[in-house]
């Protein structure tokens, strides 16, 4: 399903952008026209009339080269994709032995394409790993050492402030009383104290 999802967008993108020399628009190719065509325009009134000459002329010439490049690229393009037909017909079809005998002839080059040129394993080493490893010590070196740590910690600390104040305040006004002469009569023993 996802595959042909992919084709009917891909035909609706070729015939969108379906080259001059094929007769088409190309839509696709004239998209950002406007966004050059201006600084085109903003640099011949800085450089004169001579700037603005030399670019048109110029750019009759890319257009010209445009359309042998655009022959040159479909032409290959095809012979490529016809090689491919013709190769798995060859292979898959007609000689079933064949992709046997060249994986057997061929084990290193088989392996490499099997393993999509172990792109995905040089990914995993180059990035996936060391971003994995980077979470891991973000996670629990930094979130759960340090910045738990200290929130706990402060939490834990504000807790036991709370259970040796709870004993203290037990909100009865004579022992509030009792606390308030003890103190008073602190002070002044240590006051009379200091004095001598």
């Amino acid at each position: 399903l996802p595959m042909s999802v992919l084709a009917v967008l891909s035909v609706i993108g070729g015939f969108i952008g379906v080259p001059a020399l094929l007769g088409g628009s190309n839509r696709i190719e004239h998209f950002l026209e406007p966004v050059f065509s201006s600084g085109h325009q903003a640099g011949a009134g800085l450089g004169g009339h001579a700037q603005a000459t030399a670019h048109t002329a110029s750019q009759a010439a890319v257009h010209h080269a445009s359309h042998s490049t655009e022959l040159a690229v479909m032409t290959v393009s095809v012979l490529i994709a016809f090689a491919g037909i013709g190769l798995a017909y060859l292979m898959y079809i007609k000689n079933r032995e064949l992709p046997q005998a060249l994986a057997r002839k061929w084990a290193l080059v088989y392996r490499v394409l099997l393993n999509k040129w172990y792109v995905d394993e040089l990914y995993s080493i180059i990035a996936v790993r060391p971003l994995y490893g980077l979470s891991i010590f973000l996670w629990k070196g930094i979130d759960v050492l340090i910045i738990d740590g200290v929130v706990n910690g402060v939490a834990a600390f504000f807790r036991q402030s709370g259970s040796v104040l709870r004993v203290i305040q037990s909100g009865q006004v004579q022992a509030y009383a009792v606390s308030l002469v003890v103190g008073s009569l602190a002070l002044i023993i240590y006051s009379f104290i200091a004095l001598i």
